[in-house]
């Protein structure tokens, strides 16, 4: 609903955005990997910095059942074949591209 102008419409939307969390499903749908590194910062309380620029062009689709924690998270991402890497240090995660890409 427009709250401006009271207009209502129906849109067809992704159920599993808004209801993977009661199946303890990780869901995010295309989304630009600044935002989704921003997202996963807060979900697991890490910060999340992205060593190359460049990475922010990237957009993702991840649903992980039940992730144990961020590293596997981040596994999952790296093995998409992007040339993707990352190192945690303490509370802190640095993503960066791997040699060659």
């Amino acid at each position: 609903m427009n709250t401006v102008n009271g207009d209502v419409r129906k849109m067809v939307v992704n159920t599993a955005d808004f209801t993977a969390w009661k199946d303890d499903h990780l869901f995010i749908g295309n989304c630009s990997f600044d935002k989704m590194v921003e997202l996963l910062g807060r979900e697991f309380d890490y910060d999340i910095l992205l060593a190359d620029p460049s990475l922010k062009q990237f957009h993702f689709t991840i649903d992980l059942p039940e992730p144990r924690n961020l590293q596997e998270v981040l596994e999952h991402i790296c093995n998409t074949g992007e040339g993707i890497q990352f190192t945690i240090t303490g509370r802190t995660v640095i993503i960066s591209r791997t040699e060659g890409h």
